[in-house]
């Protein structure tokens, strides 16, 4: 159901954000009401149209350059930089008709269709059904060459736990663990022999609501 029914205003549209996606970060910041960077990690690494609000807390939060902030400050500074960022998508008449949406900040692009009722809202996947993507997908990028090794450890990986904790891999003689990390699929590869294949690799984009 369409939370914004006719072209809004930015300040309608800040609204109307609040409204759609403020309940899921107050249940992200719990009972103390304080959202961390590890709390919207994880809200990104739902698999329901929730995670939408993630990346614009994520924005909020780095440009602090705090580690955790009250998620009613965030929700103001939120709405502050919806109307702020909303302003090249106004028309002639003072609204954000559907066919601007591309003059919208990245962030809120999908959020406004959303609350336009263009995009779907989508009930979450299960937790076994994630961990079966996204073995496969670990799975197969090994298999085919696409995992991207990096050097070190990917930036947001502290705090956040393994979905899947081990996955054999005979051919390569290694096992992994698989974690989303800022709505990308990555694992963790060890062996129990000295191999150069040890170490993080990208996996790819995380599953999408279906």
């Amino acid at each position: 159901m369409a939370i914004l029914n006719s072209a809004p205003t930015p300040a309608k549209l800040a609204e109307g954000w609040e409204q759609r996606f403020g309940p899921p970060l107050r249940r992200a910041a719990g009972r103390d009401g304080v959202l961390t960077g590890a709390a919207i990690d994880r809200l990104a690494q739902e698999t329901n149209t929730d995670r939408e609000a993630a990346d614009n807390a994520k924005a909020i939060l780095d440009a602090s350059g705090q580690r955790s902030m009250n998620v009613e400050k965030m929700l103001k500074l939120i709405g502050a930089a919806t109307v702020n960022g909303a302003q090249n998508a106004v028309g002639p008449t003072g609204k954000i008709a559907l066919e601007r949406a591309e003059l919208l900040p990245a962030n809120l692009r999908p959020d406004f269709l959303l609350m336009r009722g263009r995009l779907p809202e989508v009930a979450p996947l299960s937790p076994a059904e994630v961990r079966r993507i996204i073995t496969q997908m670990a799975l197969d990028a090994l298999d085919n060459g696409t995992a991207q090794k990096i050097s070190g450890v990917p930036y947001g990986a502290r705090g956040v736990r393994a979905l899947v904790e081990r996955v054999e891999h005979p051919a390569s003689n290694t096992h992994f663990r698989i974690s989303i990390i800022r709505n990308q699929v990555w694992i963790s590869r060890a062996s129990q022999v000295p191999s150069p294949l040890v170490g993080w690799y990208k996996i790819g984009a995380a599953p999408s609501p279906i």
